[in-house]
């Protein structure tokens, strides 16, 4: 039960059917589903299988996690929220990880510190960019659909997260510091900053747009 545990996340449900010898465990908010079937003294056999879930449940596959948890390190290893969602997933567009942070560099605190868009929600839109943009001045239904594709991604984070404002996001109240000096990277900044969080989310909405285009 031990990849079960790690994968689960939020509340857990145990059903057991004795009757059919079959311990069910799965999370409201998790995509997998571990079945285990018991005969005396002994398991037969186990199947992880993908799990449909609704309600506005937040679905996505397992493949993305580990580009999710990327995205995660890579803040904490002194990268810029959107340096972070980029880097996370470029290389599926044939960028290196070194250009994929070079072409994200500008973005972090709220675009040059200017505390404006999340450098987070902006990784999204470069890699919207990446994944749908079109390369045709002319195209105006595919410049139409990435649109569509950005205005998507930006609601689910505003609904997950209240804004997609840094300022915002951060609680900054009264004047803002917009000097270009970079903050600290420091225990102190990383206990109090949200950042982390909202390189998650937006890892995680972009991960769950690639897992529903199939």
């Amino acid at each position: 039960m031990l990849l079960l545990d790690l994968i689960m996340r939020n509340q857990q449900y145990n059903i057991q059917c004795e009757q059919y010898g079959v311990l069910t465990r799965f999370a409201s908010d998790s995509v997998l589903c571990l079945t285990v079937v018991y005969y005396p003294q002994k398991i037969l056999w186990f199947h992880i299988f993908h799990l449909l879930l609704y309600d506005n449940i937040n679905v996505i596959v397992m493949k993305y996690e580990d580009r999710i948890q990327h995205a995660v390190e890579n803040f904490m290893h002194g990268y810029g929220c959107a340096q972070s969602v980029v880097g996370a997933f470029a290389d599926l567009y044939g960028f290196t990880d070194i250009q994929a942070k070079q072409i994200a560099a500008g973005f972090g605190g709220g675009v040059g510190r200017l505390r404006m868009m999340c450098g987070a929600v902006s990784g999204m839109v470069i890699l919207a960019g990446m994944d749908c943009g079109q390369t045709d001045g002319a195209d105006h239904a595919g410049k139409t659909e990435c649109y569509k594709v950005v205005q998507s991604l930006l609601a689910k984070f505003m609904e997950r997260n209240g804004s997609v404002i840094c300022a915002e996001l951060l609680g900054l109240k009264g004047p803002i510091d917009k000097t270009p000096e970079a903050s600290e990277r420091n225990s102190e900044y990383y206990k109090v900053r949200p950042c982390a969080a909202k390189v998650e989310s937006a890892a995680r909405i972009f991960a769950e747009y690639l897992d529903g285009k199939g």
